[in-house]
């Protein structure tokens, strides 16, 4: 017996190596403009009650979110029928068989020829003793993938929350851009107004007069991209909420009110916050787990089984001690001839393996890359606000001047709305500044995995394995 499970054992395949993480501290992040981290439900800080109920319906009726929570309930299954394995499997049987038997055949007469009831009553029991740990590495991967399920159900919330927050910052901007709009065209058709009286009395150049009618054009034609724009962040949270748009009773409010600030620093360890680096790392685990299944295949297997009951070939002896029924069946099985398939199993799921940490590194260096970009996003548009303020500036003091001069009758109004017009032009840019700025910080959220308090102390939070 020894010499047999030596000789089943020899050809036993080596463990697989450890996984090797990519360690974070050797990528590099660019640098950030300042603030602190971070805040879990990070639309929050923004203090918008409308985009808190909006997140709030659109998290409740995501279809997205409900797939990923059936999945996860999948894989629990999955984890309970993998656990049953572990414990005794036990059953009960009873049967009875009306039954003639042949009087011309094996069992000769007296019983040949007679009608009798076969009757069984019996409970079987049997024990896998699992040496070498086969089915607890597949009750871990299962385990793993659970986690891994989990893991997505709660990015899905996450990345609902942030495809809400991207609708409505876009709303609000475009309705903001219709409101300068409608200053801007009031502006436009008054200045044409002037300029046609000027055109008429041959004060202007006809060429002048064409201008200002193309640049009302314009801004009609604006307008109505604008029209089509707000409509389609209507669309979008419409169908993230699964709301009739009157009952969302969105209030309109300037994006400037919106806090903007963003960590002195990106601790590298938040990017296990996300959801989808914590996914790729679970299955990876699991998958090691899988491997490690199909290499204890290699072993011998022992288990144990057991019965005990009643038979009789009459049902008023059934009862009876002499009816009764048992045995013990202790089962030794040994891989010897194959043809292969434990090794390709094990070939196999060493490349799934393989898969999932490659997967698991394209996750990270994706990570890296979102948070890089975004991080140039804000730097870059942080950059230009200060600029933009001071263009700003000194164009509401010219307007302020020019409208001085207008007074004191040293200028006209041509040139007052023509400085109105600019500071208006100007206001605009600014709005769809904030708006990009707002975009990008979204963005830097999504890449790290969560969100961040402005004003608050930086506290790490990991929700899954680091």
């Amino acid at each position: 017996m020894c010499a047999c499970l030596l000789a089943a054992c020899a050809g036993l395949p080596d463990k697989i190596k450890p996984v090797t993480w990519s360690p974070l501290e050797r990528a590099q992040l660019a640098p950030s403009p300042g603030g602190k981290w971070p805040s879990a439900s990070w639309w929050k800080d923004w203090n918008q009650a409308d985009l808190d109920r909006l997140v709030e319906l659109a998290q409740q009726q995501s279809a997205d979110v409900e797939v990923a929570k059936a999945r996860w309930l999948q894989a629990g299954a999955w984890v309970e029928s993998n656990h049953a394995a572990l414990g005794m499997q036990a059953s009960a049987d009873a049967s009875v068989t009306h039954e003639r038997f042949s009087a011309n055949s094996y069992i000769p007469p007296p019983y040949g020829g007679k009608v009798y009831d076969d009757s069984e009553v019996s409970i079987q029991g049997s024990y896998d003793f699992d040496f070498w740990g086969r089915q607890h590495d597949l009750l871990k991967a299962a385990l793993g993938e659970q986690q891994a399920r989990a893991f997505e159900a709660a990015g899905m919330a996450d990345l609902i929350a942030v495809r809400v927050a991207q609708a409505y910052v876009s709303y609000q901007s475009i309705s903001q851009r219709q409101v300068l709009l409608q200053a801007r065209l009031a502006m436009q058709e008054e200045q044409l107004k002037l300029q046609s009286s000027r055109t008429a009395t041959g004060l202007e150049a006809v060429d002048s007069l064409r201008e200002l009618q193309m640049a009302v054009a314009n801004s009609r034609q604006l307008a109505e991209s604008l029209r089509q724009q707000l409509d389609e962040q209507r669309v979008v949270l419409q169908t993230l909420t699964q709301q009739p748009w009157a009952a969302l009773h969105l209030t309109e409010h300037a994006l400037s009110m919106i806090a903007t600030g963003v960590p002195e620093q990106l601790p590298l360890d938040l990017l296990s916050r996300r959801h989808d680096l914590a996914a790729a790392r679970a299955r990876v685990e699991a998958a090691y787990d899988q491997v490690e299944a199909a290499r204890a295949a290699f072993y011998p297997d022992i288990n144990l089984a057991a019965f005990a009951g009643l038979s009789s070939l009459t049902l008023d002896q059934l009862t009876q001690t002499g009816s009764m029924v048992a045995g013990i069946e202790p089962a030794l099985h040994i891989p010897l001839f194959d043809a292969g398939r434990l090794r390709s199993n094990l070939h196999a799921q060493r490349r799934t393996a393989e898969l999932a940490v490659a997967e698991y590194h394209q996750v990270l260096a994706q990570s890296l890359e979102d948070v890089n970009r975004a991080l140039v996003r804000i730097r870059g548009q942080d950059g230009q606000q200060p600029w933009l303020d001071a263009r700003m500036t000194a164009q509401q003091q010219r307007v302020q001047d020019i409208g001085t001069r207008v007074k004191a009758g040293l200028s006209n109004d041509y040139a007052r709305l023509n400085a109105a017009l600019i500071l208006n032009n100007l206001q605009d840019e600014k709005v769809m500044l904030d708006e990009q700025r707002l975009l990008a910080r979204i963005a830097l959220i999504q890449a790290m995995g969560g969100g961040f308090d402005v004003g608050g102390s930086r506290v790490t939070m990991h929700t899954g394995k680091s």
